[in-house]
């Protein structure tokens, strides 16, 4: 058997192991075993949409539901998908596509990105292994959503705690994208073998701009609670 194909069926085989392995310190054996060409693309892809979408349309809702939330004014969740009923199922059929849709085209781009970088640096790498390595990457930004989803609850709830607020900030959303950027040098450099400066710098530019436009979010919410 050619070993080449050996390796991608075993990496094929245990590929839920590795999204798992990408959230611990064993990431950087993940993006030995994915490195070009020899790049998993659907399932981390599918796993970061479909992930993504069912916390934020479905876990969420029930959280809702669960706290007694009654003003959706200022929540990116529909008031229908609180109540449960038939419009709330016609709701989902409308949203979850369209999230699902969204989060890939994040994906598409953020994929294009490094694969511009990639040919202004001679570095031959296909666009569709770009593309699966932003997903690869991104796989702890999930957690991401789903604390920016929970500081939504919390600021609906009757007088929030400064420690709770801190506390999902620092879990789920500081955690992760720092996560998700060592990740993306971590990758960069096994996969490009660049040094680490290009890496940083490459990695800095698309998750500083997510970063500044999270913490807008993130001020305003806080502003909105107290």
């Amino acid at each position: 058997m050619n070993t080449g194909n050996f390796e991608m069926n075993l990496m094929n085989k245990h590929i839920w192991k590795h999204l798992w392995s990408i959230y611990t310190l064993s990431s950087r054996h993940v993006f030995e075993l994915v490195k070009p060409p020899d790049t998993p693309i659907l399932i981390p892809v599918l796993f970061v949409c479909i992930a993504s979408t069912l916390i934020l349309w479905v876990l969420m809702p029930i959280l809702y539901s669960i706290i007694g939330v009654n003003s959706m004014d200022d929540s990116i969740i529909p008031a229908e998908l609180v109540e449960f009923s038939l419009t709330s199922i016609l709701a989902l059929v409308i949203w979850v596509p369209a999230t699902v849709l969204a989060l890939f085209v994040t994906l598409v781009l953020l994929g294009t990105y490094f694969f511009i970088i990639g040919r202004r640096f001679r570095i031959d790498i296909p666009w569709k292994h770009w593309l699966g390595f932003a997903a690869w990457i991104n796989i702890p930004m999930v957690l991401t959503l789903f604390g920016t989803s929970l500081l939504s609850v919390w600021g609906h709830t009757l007088n929030p705690s400064p420690i709770f607020f801190v506390a999902l900030i620092v879990i789920f959303i500081t955690l992760p994208l720092v996560w998700a950027v060592v990740l993306c040098v971590q990758g960069l450099r096994i996969w490009t073998e660049k040094g680490m400066s290009f890496c940083v710098i490459v990695t800095v530019i698309p998750y500083f701009i997510y970063a500044v436009l999270t913490a807008v979010d993130i001020i305003y919410l806080a502003v909105q609670a107290w």
